[in-house]
């Protein structure tokens, strides 16, 4: 079974603007920066959902300095208690999981900051989904007939990235696929859904109000 590594280094940059009048001789200012040490986590072999929750416990504290204002001003917009601890957790894992499972932008072949899941919209003709290929005999996708379990799609390529499927593919030893465009990567992906990702990640939650 694998063990997995998770590294985060951080580096924030500040860089002050010189203001002053043009005619007044200037004073050099240097560019702060402020580092933060890299923290190396060994996560021994355990259920998906489990690793995906001990990312966000380790990880948790070092993430409030990133995202706390945000919090607090969702919070205020909907009228949720931003002082209750248990809807701060929950806001921290689902934004935390967010940025880990989605691309920088909606355009194709956009890979996320963490995971190397390249976006896809498929619900184009042609269909982005019919130039992958399976790495392993160089065949493409729409070409597979898919098992039984998945009878109703038309190939491998049609099928949805059910939690099993994506999770199961994400965390394989080698990229399955790859595509011209967008090269080498684990899932056979359209568009994979949030709401599975994050669905298969964690519990339904509550959230408190005021």
């Amino acid at each position: 079974m694998l063990k997995y590594s998770l590294l985060i280094c951080l580096l924030i940059t500040a860089c002050k603007t010189d203001n002053s009048n043009p005619d007044t001789p200037k004073k050099s200012n240097p560019i702060k920066k402020i580092f933060y040490q890299a923290k190396v986590h060994d996560y021994a072999p355990i259920s998906i959902p489990d690793f995906f929750e001990n990312i966000i416990k380790n990880h948790e504290k070092d993430y409030a300095e990133i995202i706390e204002n945000e919090y607090i001003n969702v919070c205020k917009e909907r009228q949720i208690d931003h002082r209750d601890s248990t809807t701060r957790r929950h806001y921290y894992a689902i934004r935390m999981l967010h940025d880990m499972f989605t691309g920088q932008s909606a355009s194709n072949c956009s890979r996320g900051y963490a995971w190397n899941i390249p976006y896809m919209w498929h619900w184009i003709t042609p269909n982005p989904r019919h130039e992958i290929y399976l790495k392993a005999t160089d065949e493409l996708l729409k070409d597979i007939k898919p098992p039984r379990e998945f009878g109703k799609y038309n190939s491998v390529a049609d099928i949805d990235r059910t939690p099993y499927l994506f999770l199961s593919e994400l965390f394989a030893e080698q990229p399955k696929y790859y595509s011209k465009g967008c090269g080498d990567f684990p899932l056979s992906v359209g568009v994979v859904n949030v709401k599975w990702r994050l669905s298969a990640s964690f519990p339904c939650w509550i959230i408190r109000g005021k």
